[in-house]
């Protein structure tokens, strides 16, 4: 901890494990809760004064309305941090503010966090070790599943209008529009996260709800299966054998089983320049091929046609394609 942040573990709590996700402002502490037998993930950022958090919600205006001016690009994509940290040092001055330091960075760090368009997630995306992040209605803990410590309750909850209005901007990052009227939809993230979106109680009595799963930046090797246990020399060989000669292969099993993570190290056994063309819903697959043509199915807008995995296949095979990658089929 610093003078951004702190944190006192309560007396009733045996701490498990202690980690920066964005040092200096936001670490995790991890703890098991003697009183109510179970492990809690805390998130622990920047202490705000209740003038500060008005100060943030001004600061927020004044910066858009700068920012704006300066390009038609998303304002979390035009030079990031310096762009804000320049726009807000200029609105405080209007204002006749003059911060110290560390209450300056604390600011801006909630203002970054909210024109990325995460908000209170951010940490939870920023830490490595969380695989999946979900949150099942209004005022409910989200959950994260953690590669040590599985499935572990947070300290962050939104309510009614709070959430409504993360679900519906989540879809926006992803080009996807929710409504009452297409209250679902699946969609993937600036990042390469995966997220499945519920808004409003059409279809979810405890209202807007959303799953985001994370995936590593860097595809797994065949090697490293081998090296986990997932697979034995022996069935590589035969993946490997079985692509050679133009064999199909399916990759079934539950969720989070690793079909996808198998399907993406067993690609690399594919002649580097061969034609490929994949299809999915949600975009997963991540080959290391040049000559490598990605299809995604799109769900019915306002205007024009579902496109679903059937016009795709039928699209695909006028490509030539050498090979096809059909992602995970859900129907």
């Amino acid at each position: 901890a610093n003078q951004l942040t702190d944190f006192t573990l309560p007396s009733h709590a045996e701490e498990l494990d202690r980690y920066w996700v964005n040092p200096p402002f936001s670490y995790v502490v991890i703890y098991y809760d003697n009183e109510k037998d179970e492990q809690r993930y805390h998130v622990i950022e920047p202490s705000l004064t209740t003038f500060e958090g008005e100060l943030i919600e001004n600061l927020q205006e004044g910066i858009r309305d700068r920012l704006v001016y300066v390009s038609d690009e998303p304002v979390s994509k035009i030079g990031g941090d310096q762009s804000i940290s320049r726009a807000m040092e200029d609105v405080l001055g209007d204002y006749g503010l003059n911060l110290e330091a560390p209450q300056f960075y604390s600011l801006l760090y909630y203002i970054q966090r909210q024109f990325e368009g995460y908000g209170q997630l951010q940490p939870l995306l920023m830490d490595n070790h969380i695989e999946d992040i979900s949150c099942d209605g209004y005022d409910l803990p989200v959950f994260v599943y953690h590669d040590e410590f599985d499935d572990v309750k947070t300290n962050i909850s939104f309510g009614k209008q709070a959430l409504d209005d993360l679900v519906i901007r989540l879809g926006q990052m992803a080009n996807r529009q929710l409504s009452v009227g297409e209250p679902i939809s699946n969609a993937t993230l600036p990042d390469g996260s995966r997220a499945e979106l519920v808004y409003t109680e059409e279809v979810s009595p405890k209202g807007s709800a959303f799953t985001i799963r994370q995936y590593d930046e860097e595809t797994i090797t065949p090697v490293e299966l081998i090296n986990y246990g997932t697979f034995s020399i022996e069935q590589m060989v035969y993946f490997w054998l079985a692509i050679e000669n133009n064999m199909n292969l399916i990759f079934a099993g539950g969720t989070a089983s690793g079909k996808t993570t198998s399907l993406n190290a067993v690609s690399m056994f594919m002649s580097p320049n061969s034609k490929v063309i994949t299809i999915e819903d949600t975009r997963e697959i991540s080959l290391s091929h040049e000559n490598w043509l990605s299809n995604v199915t799109r769900e019915r807008l306002s205007e024009g046609n579902t496109i679903g995995m059937y016009d795709l296949l039928r699209s695909a095979l006028r490509h030539r394609p050498e090979y096809i990658i059909v992602g995970e089929v859900r129907g």
